[in-house]
């Protein structure tokens, strides 16, 4: 979570959290990219230039989100961004595992 570049928050909102127990945790996240740029084959990129040139992008799943039509959508999206620093490390729940913490990028 220390590698989300400062410069992604002019185009990135997101929250990003680390979920599980230990030794078995996942880092996951919602972000809302609010600029879409042509990549270099004309066609629609969905991550900002920064966020292309970063290393850990590989190790990322993208999947455009329609949280206003879609249900599924919304519950995700809920759940991540109705994290509050006190869920940390209790025993509330985000996408059914546990918080272990829990950042926003702005």
């Amino acid at each position: 979570m220390q590698r989300c570049d400062p410069k992604l928050s002019i185009t990135c909102f997101a929250r990003m959290c680390m979920l599980g127990e230990e030794p078995n945790l996942d880092i996951e996240g919602v972000w809302m990219i609010h600029n879409q740029e042509a990549g270099e084959d004309g066609k629609t990129e969905d991550f900002p230039v920064q966020m292309r040139d970063h290393p850990q992008l590989e190790y990322m799943v993208k999947r455009k989100m329609d949280f206003m039509n879609n249900e599924e959508d919304y519950n995700i999206v809920s759940q991540f961004f109705g994290v509050h620093k006190n869920d940390v490390q209790s025993e509330k729940k985000c996408m059914g595992r546990y918080i272990m913490e829990a950042e926003w990028l702005k």
